[in-house]
C-alpha cells in the first residue's frame, strides 16, 4: 500500500476517534446545490421609449424529460415569471410554454445541449427581484432561480444606471475585438447590438471571443458642454482589480442610452469576476453605480500564456502526460490539440455533443462559484475533488467542540469512497484530510 494512503488512513482513524460523539450541526443529508438553469434578467427600452424587462433562460437538456413522438424526442416546459418589488409589491406575473426536440436519445441526456427561451415585457421603473420557475410539463420537475434587477426610466430626472446584461461576441462580430487586457467603451443599443449573443448566467468559455456588458442609463437633459464620466473596474474573487478604465464617452443629445463595455478576456485567469461601472456627471453632482458577476472557464490565454494552469486543470480529468501533450503542442496546433484531448474523452463520439466536456465545464463552474476564497475554486481541495468526481451523493457536517474544528464528509456511494475535509481555523476553507473506502 502506498505510503501516502497509509498516512491518510492513519489521520482519518485519529480523526474519527478524536471526534467521538459530535455536537452542533451533527449529521444530515444536504445535497450540493447546482445552478438549475442559467438566467439573465435585464432591461431594454421599447419603441416608445418605455422600459421593458427581458427574461432569458437556458436549461440543460438533461434537466428536461423527453418523450418519443414519431421519430423524434420532444420536451415541453412552462416558464413562470414573478416580479417582486423591493417594497414588497408584486407586479403582474407572466407564463409561457416552450418545446425542444432532439434526434436521438443520447442527445437528450447531454450536459452540453441547452434549450433557450427569451421574452420581453413592459414594466415600470424600480428595484425588482425576478423569480423564474421552469416546470417540465407532464412531470413533477420544477426548477427555480432568482435575480435582482434594476429598471430605470426617464421620469425621475436623475442619473441612474440599470442592472448590466452580459453578451458574447466572436471574431466574426461586426464590432472590433478589444485589445488584450483592455476595456473598450462605446454607446450601443440596449439590446446589445449586432453580432452579440445574450449570455444567460454570464459564463464565458471561448477561443477568440470577448464579453460585451451593457449598462442602460437615464440622465437629466443634456446642456451645452455637459458630459458624463464612466469608470469601469473588473475585480477577481479576492477583490483585486484586474482591469480598469476611466473615460468620457460621447453622450449625444438623448436622455436615455446605453454604454457597452467590451472586455478582452484572454489576459484573465480562470475564475469568477465582478464588473463594476460608476457613471457620474463631470461636476460630480450626480452619480450612479451598478455591478454584475461573470465566470471565465477557459480562453486563449489558458493555451498560450498560462500553460501551467492548463496542465494542472486538464490533469484533473486525465493523465498528466496527456495534459502536457496539449501544452507542448506547437502554438499553431494547440487549439486542435485541445479539441483532440476532449474528443478522446467523449463517451459518445458519434453525436454532436461531448458529454465529458459538458460535465467538466459545469463542475468547473460550480467549483469557481462555491470554493473561491483565497484562491480560484478549482485549485482548492474541494474544487479538485468536485471536478474529478462530480456532485456527492451525501454531504455530512461535523464539529469537534473541544478542538474548535469543523469537518465535512463527502460520500460517493457508487464509487465506495468518502472524502474527509477539515476546516482548521473556521474560515470556511476546507482541506482534504483523508480518503476512505466504504
Amino acid at each position: 500500500m502506498p505510503g501516502r494512503f497509509v498516512l491518510a488512513c492513519a489521520a482519518a482513524t485519529f480523526w474519527f476517534a478524536a471526534a467521538g460523539p459530535v455536537r452542533g450541526q451533527g449529521m444530515f443529508d444536504r445535497p450540493v446545490e447546482e445552478t438549475a438553469f442559467e438566467l439573465s434578467v435585464s432591461q431594454e427600452f421599447d419603441e416608445s421609449s418605455k422600459p421593458a424587462i427581458v427574461v432569458s433562460a437556458s436549461i440543460p437538456y438533461r434537466r428536461l424529460v423527453f418523450f418519443l413522438r414519431g421519430r423524434r424526442y420532444e420536451a415541453r416546459y412552462r416558464v413562470y415569471l414573478e416580479l417582486k418589488e423591493r417594497r414588497g409589491k408584486v407586479a403582474p406575473g407572466r407564463v409561457w410554454e416552450e418545446s425542444v426536440a432532439a434526434d436521438n436519445f443520447r442527445e437528450t441526456t447531454s450536459a452540453a445541449q441547452f434549450a433557450a427561451t427569451r421574452r420581453t415585457f413592459p414594466v415600470d421603473p424600480g428595484e425588482y427581484t425576478a423569480v423564474v420557475t421552469i416546470e417540465v410539463i407532464d412531470t413533477s420537475r420544477r426548477f427555480r432561480e432568482e435575480q435582482a434587477v434594476r429598471v430605470v426610466g426617464e421620469e425621475t430626472g436623475r442619473l441612474e444606471m440599470s442592472t448590466p446584461v452580459f453578451y458574447t461576441c466572436r471574431e466574426d462580430s461586426l464590432s472590433p475585438k478589444p485589445r488584450n487586457g483592455e476595456i473598450a467603451v462605446s454607446t450601443c443599443p440596449s439590446s446589445g447590438g449586432a453580432g452579440a449573443r445574450i449570455n444567460p448566467g454570464a459564463v464565458y468559455g471561448d477561443f477568440g471571443g470577448w464579453a460585451r456588458v451593457v449598462f442602460g442609463f437615464v440622465a437629466p437633459a443634456a446642456q451645452d458642454g455637459d458630459s458624463l464620466v464612466l469608470t469601469a473596474r473588473i475585480r477577481d474573487a479576492r477583490g483585486a482589480v484586474a482591469l480598469y478604465t476611466r473615460e468620457t464617452p460621447a453622450r449625444g443629445g438623448t436622455r436615455r442610452s446605453s454604454f457597452c463595455l467590451h472586455i478582452g478576456l484572454d489576459s484573465l485567469p480562470i475564475g469568477e469576476y465582478e464588473v463594476e461601472a460608476v457613471l457620474e456627471t463631470a461636476d460630480g453632482a450626480q452619480r450612479s453605480q451598478s455591478s454584475g458577476q461573470f465566470a471565465l472557464l477557459f480562453n486563449t490565454g489558458l493555451l498560450f500564456s498560462r500553460v501551467g494552469d492548463l496542465v494542472d486543470l486538464l490533469s484533473l480529468v486525465a493523465d498528466v502526460k496527456e495534459a502536457r501533450a496539449v501544452a507542448e503542442a506547437p502554438a499553431a496546433e494547440r487549439v486542435r490539440a485541445w479539441a483532440l484531448f476532449w474528443r478522446k474523452l467523449d463517451p459518445t463520439p458519434a453525436t454532436e455533443s461531448n458529454e465529458a466536456f459538458g460535465d467538466f465545464l459545469q463542475r468547473l463552474r460550480y467549483a469557481l462559484e462555491s470554493f473561491s476564497k483565497n484562491k480560484p475554486g478549482w485549485r482548492t481541495d474541494m474544487g479538485k475533488i468536485y471536478i474529478q468526481n462530480g456532485r456527492p451523493d451525501k454531504v455530512e457536517d461535523r464539529q469537534e467542540p473541544r478542538m474548535g474544528r469543523n469537518y465535512q464528509l463527502w460520500y460517493y456511494y457508487s464509487k465506495g469512497i468518502v472524502f474527509v475535509f477539515e476546516d482548521l481555523i473556521g474560515t470556511g476553507e476546507y482541506h482534504l484530510l483523508s480518503t476512505e473506502m466504504m
